[in-house]
């Protein structure tokens, strides 16, 4: 698909390309960063991956997330459906929360569904900052934060 120039410049085309997904998403990814950094400075990003291995050595529960600009950021948070009420979930976001306070982080970020995890963070001191309805369907995504050293961030 190839519509008419987005401006009245007629050497520039808007192109949908699923062909290109890789080479896309590579540029505008880093044209995003080279901007934010310009706009915010560094952001120090540095991964986060935590698991819990059964006795055979299989992932059972797992975080993965990243810290920037002094914010963790949680990305995923999974634990399997035969180990859950077990604490997983909870040692897994106090391991992440101890790995970023380490880090010199000040606060933590993460999104779920209504229907994932929410009591989890509520448990663990999180508030919720922002609520999307209806996404998906029939239920909400819920946006919570929780700071690591004293009052919000």
């Amino acid at each position: 698909m190839t519509d008419p120039a987005p401006s009245a410049d007629p050497t520039v085309r808007l192109e949908s390309e699923a062909d290109a997904i890789k080479a896309v998403q590579h540029a505008v990814l880093g044209g995003l960063l080279a901007y934010n950094r310009e706009q915010a400075g560094e952001p120090n990003q540095t991964p986060l991956v935590l698991s819990v291995r059964d006795a055979e050595g299989e992932v059972i529960a797992g975080l993965v997330g990243g810290t920037a600009w002094r914010w963790l950021v949680i990305h995923l948070l999974w634990v399997d459906a035969a180990h859950r009420r077990r604490g997983l979930g909870r040692a897994l976001l106090r391991a992440a929360e101890a790995e970023a306070r380490r880090g010199d982080c000040v606060a933590v970020l993460v999104d779920t569904f209504d229907f994932q995890a929410p009591g989890l963070y509520e448990r663990e001191g999180y508030t919720v900052f922002g609520v999307l309805e209806g996404f998906p369907p029939g239920h909400r995504r819920l946006y919570f934060r929780k700071s690591l050293d004293g009052p919000a961030a």
